[in-house]
């Protein structure tokens, strides 16, 4: 359609789509994407540290354990593995169950509108909060999530067992 009010108005006009209508609008709100997407992911790097203490104590708990493994022939490469693989389990659930959440939260606002913009109805030109759930941000936000987690696990464990 672009093209054939293009073909028919010729140089005299000028025929902008929607997104050309309101670029500077849309640009703004990929910005503000950004931003928030970059202000969660440090709030998610300070709660990797979570899961860091609890595989720290989680290996200092089981230390009689450990030694057990050992005496039976486990050397060290085990046992990093076996902690590597339970801090992933615990990153890989928490990331999925977080994810889920999340989506379904998004699912309930967009079809139920539970979070309001204003007091009274009619002062704004919406009454809800607009959610806007794309399949390639949960992607991005589960991979942000087990890829921080993971990296948090890898170094706690090689920190304790060189």
């Amino acid at each position: 359609m672009k093209r054939k009010l293009k073909e028919i108005g010729g140089d005299k006009f000028e025929v902008l789509d929607r997104l050309e209508q309101q670029g500077e609008m849309y640009r703004m709100m990929q910005i503000e994407k950004l931003m928030a997407y970059i202000f969660l992911s440090l709030i998610l790097v300070i709660a990797t540290f979570n899961v860091v203490s609890t595989l720290s104590l989680l290996m200092v708990q089981k230390r009689e354990d450990l030694q057990t493994i050992a005496c039976l022939g486990g050397d060290g490469k085990m046992l990093r593995g076996i902690f590597l693989s339970a801090g992933r389990m615990i990153c890989l659930i928490g990331g999925l169950l977080g994810t889920g959440l999340g989506a379904l939260l998004c699912y309930i606002q967009q079809e139920y509108g539970i979070i309001r913009l204003g007091q009274s109805s009619g002062t704004f030109i919406i009454d809800y909060y607009p959610v806007s759930v794309h399949p390639t941000d949960v992607i991005l936000v589960l991979l942000t999530v087990v890829g921080l987690g993971f990296l948090s696990v890898r170094i706690a464990v090689h920190r304790r067992f060189r």
